[in-house]
Parts: C-alpha cells; structure tokens; sequence
C-alpha cells in the first residue's frame, strides 16, 4: 500500500513539475487503479444472553467474546478479513 501512495506522490510530483505529460502521468499510476484499500473494523459487543458475543462493524460476522479476545484472538475478521482496531 505504502508502495502505491509513493508512486502516485512521484507522479503527480513529477506532472506537477511538468516533467511528465498527462499521458505519461496517467501510464505511471494505471497499475495503481487495482489497488483496494484494505477494510478496517471493531468487534461490537452484543449485549445478548450468557454467553456474549461479539460482531463484526463491517460484515456483520458474530462470535464468541472468549475466542476473539483471548491472548491469541482474532486481530482479523475470519470472514471479511477486516483488520480490527483496538
């Protein structure tokens, strides 16, 4: 991702010099429209009956809170693949 954001910043660097022309510019950043930012999340806790669960802000994913906070617990969504926050 980072590798994406430097190419995109020395090309509109470079159009900005008039180094390059619009063509050009937009040759450099084509491989970069294949990009997808990768999707952020929370575990949301469910206040619901013993025992509690907890689910995913960005696709709705619900598991246990024993699984998801325990030491080696998810840091990702098993079903979207969202990073989750802290």
């Amino acid at each position: 991702m980072m590798d994406a954001v430097k190419t995109y910043e020395d090309a509109a660097r470079k159009l900005d010099r008039s180094e390059i022309t619009l063509g050009e510019f937009e040759q450099m950043i084509a491989p970069l429209r294949n990009v997808v930012q990768p999707k952020r999340g929370q575990w949301m806790i469910e206040p619901t009956e013993e025992p509690e669960y907890c689910k995913c802000s960005e696709c709705g994913y619900t598991n246990l809170i024993v699984e998801v906070f325990s030491l080696d617990g998810y840091h990702y969504c098993p079903n979207c693949g969202a990073k989750m926050e802290r």
